[in-house]
């Protein structure tokens, strides 16, 4: 009875509901931490997989610009110093600077024309002998900045039909250690529009060209001023004129080169005076909100009533259709009845307001009678101007 008692103790206390769920559930708990570290361990990699993954082309594009601004860094780049002579009036030829050579190409500093909002350089370009190129599409890039490294501008000269751009300005803003906003690169540049690289004047081996910028905050009245010019080179195209269609582009860079400019600014060279115009009479419609004559010419700020209206409808239009609109609506004439008519037409941060340049300078506003001439409501309007 007593083996009895004790074997039925025995049976029980091993196979008893309590022991067995015991031992049951720590099994599957022990299971379940096995399978979740597994499963851990799975989801770990799956994740650095889709991060590497996502990362990738982030990588590889820092890998290429870490290549392209080390290939930067190596360019082939002379440097030149010029000086301002100001007692030279003429500014296409104010400046005393040697040619600079590099691939048997000299590049010099000739002229240079700074105001409060306009910008112009007369570059000289020496080729090689023998050389030639195609005028009507040569230029250039170029970059100019100050001691206090204010960028002016940067312009790059369009390549049709080439798929990488340069991106200079990037290259540039690394080089002289400049934060800028992402969302808008251009926003640190003083200058609102450029216009790029064009020849004034050729001879057998010698190139005149000039390139000028606008910029509406005003440009600085720098001690210093840098000037690269580099990437020179000319297009040559086949166009058909009865199609309106471009059937094959080539763009030639005949050197790839950099010139580094260093120019002194005397203070005096900033020591220009304006001259301030208003109209005679009020013309309905119109608001002359700035014109103001310098040596480059005479810069006007118009509130046109219909001006907008051109300027949207322009989008959509040939460029010479929208000239004669935009001529039509407003231009100068002097006393003669010679019409000036702008260019560089442009936006403001004004609420319907625009800008123009016409070829107009001090003396010349000193010497004539000018007039602002203007479309508006179906009648031809003719105001004189006077100065303030």
């Amino acid at each position: 009875m007593i083996v009895e008692r004790n074997f039925k103790e025995y049976t029980k206390e091993q196979f008893s509901k309590e022991k067995n769920y015991n031992a049951i559930l720590q099994k599957v708990k022990g299971s379940g931490v096995m399978k979740k570290k597994k499963i851990l361990s799975i989801a770990a990699v799956l994740l650095v997989v889709v991060i590497v993954g996502a990362m990738a082309p982030n990588i590889y594009a820092n890998i290429k610009w870490n290549i392209e601004f080390k290939e930067y860094q190596n360019r082939k780049v002379d440097y030149g110093l010029a000086s301002i002579n100001t007692a030279v009036d003429e500014y296409e030829t104010n400046i005393d600077m040697d040619y600079i050579y590099q691939d048997e190409i000299g590049v010099k500093l000739e002229g240079l024309l700074i105001t409060d909002d306009y910008f112009k350089m007369n570059i000289g370009v020496q080729l090689p002998e023998g050389m030639e190129v195609q005028t009507d599409t040569f230029g250039y890039n170029f970059a100019v900045y100050d001691e206090n490294n204010n960028i002016y501008g940067v312009f790059e000269r369009l390549k049709i039909g080439e798929k990488n751009p340069t991106i200079y300005w990037k290259k540039l803003y690394q080089e002289l250690g400049i934060d800028y906003d992402k969302k808008d690169v251009y926003s640190i540049q003083y200058q609102d529009s450029c216009q790029g690289a064009s020849v004034v004047t050729s001879e057998k081996g010698y190139l005149s060209t000039t390139c000028s910028m606008t910029s509406e905050k005003g440009f600085p009245k720098s001690k210093k001023l840098y000037i690269r010019i580099f990437d020179i080179g000319y297009s040559l195209y086949d166009f058909d004129e009865e199609a309106r269609k471009m059937l094959a582009v080539e763009n030639r860079t005949i050197s790839d080169a950099e010139w580094i400019l260093e120019v002194n600014v005397p203070e005096e060279f900033y020591q220009r005076e304006m001259i301030e115009l208003k109209m005679a009479e009020e013309i309905e419609g119109l608001e002359l909100t700035k014109a103001e004559v310098t040596e480059t010419g005479l810069s006007v700020k118009v509130k046109h009533e219909d001006m907008m209206k051109i300027i949207e409808e322009g989008m959509n239009q040939p460029t010479e259709e929208f000239d004669e609109a935009v001529h039509n609506a407003i231009h100068i004439e002097d006393e003669a009845g010679n019409k000036y008519y702008n260019f560089g037409l442009g936006t403001t941060g004004n609420q319907g307001e625009v800008k123009m340049k016409f070829d107009i300078n001090k003396e010349q506003i000193t010497e004539k009678t000018y007039y602002i001439c203007t479309h508006l409501r179906g009648e031809d309007k003719k105001v004189k101007l006077e100065i303030k």
